[in-house]
């Protein structure tokens, strides 16, 4: 009986304490600012646009959702790295030099290159797979870093440094994600 009352009594804890963890929350700085920003994909592949479109999109959504600011993204198809029509340019790649790697985003203050592997340690990665990778990518593209709540292992954000490919997990923009969006683009993309 003390055991169960024990066991109760620490899931109240739980229940107590963990909405309290949301304030431990951080993210690293990528020191990007966009305004107005145009992301193109460099690809004639169409999966692979539409997974872009699709990944630009569920960020505008949960941002307008949450502040309808100005948060227009628009996006286009380009056949080179054209820095004068592009702030941030998607790429595709068989592998990247770290095969480990699902994306990565070489950044400036206003122009961002992110570049997505579309295979890990030699075997096809999944489209789900590809999408989390990009959206993740633009996340940083836009000014966040990665995200950190203190808890070991925490894969609730796209924004959470690592994913594990080939599980069928699409990894969702947190409220926190957001949030963070959100204070470091106080009047959306419109600076």
């Amino acid at each position: 009986m003390k055991v169960l009352i024990v066991a109760i009594l620490v899931c109240l804890l739980v229940l107590i304490i963990a909405p309290l963890t949301v304030f431990a929350i951080s993210y690293d700085n990528t020191g990007i600012r966009l305004t107005n920003p145009q992301f193109c994909y460099l690809t004639e592949d169409v999966t692979l646009g539409t997974v872009t479109f699709i990944a630009l999109h569920q960020w505008e959504k949960q941002l307008v959702l949450n502040d309808p600011v100005n948060w227009k993204m628009s996006v286009k198809q380009v056949n080179s790295l054209n820095w004068n029509e592009c702030n941030v340019i998607i790429q595709f790649v068989e592998e990247l030099p770290n095969p480990l790697d699902l994306g990565k985003t070489d950044l400036n203050e206003k122009e961002a290159l992110i570049t997505i592997p579309l295979y890990y340690e030699g075997v096809k990665l999944p489209t789900n797979d590809i999408r989390n990778s990009v959206t993740h990518e633009l996340g940083h593209s836009m000014g966040l870093g990665h995200y950190n709540s203190g808890i070991l292992n925490d894969k609730s954000s796209i924004m959470s440094p690592q994913f594990e490919p080939f599980k069928n997990i699409k990894l969702e923009i947190t409220l926190q994600d957001v949030l963070k969006m959100s204070q470091t683009y106080p009047r959306g993309f419109e600076q």
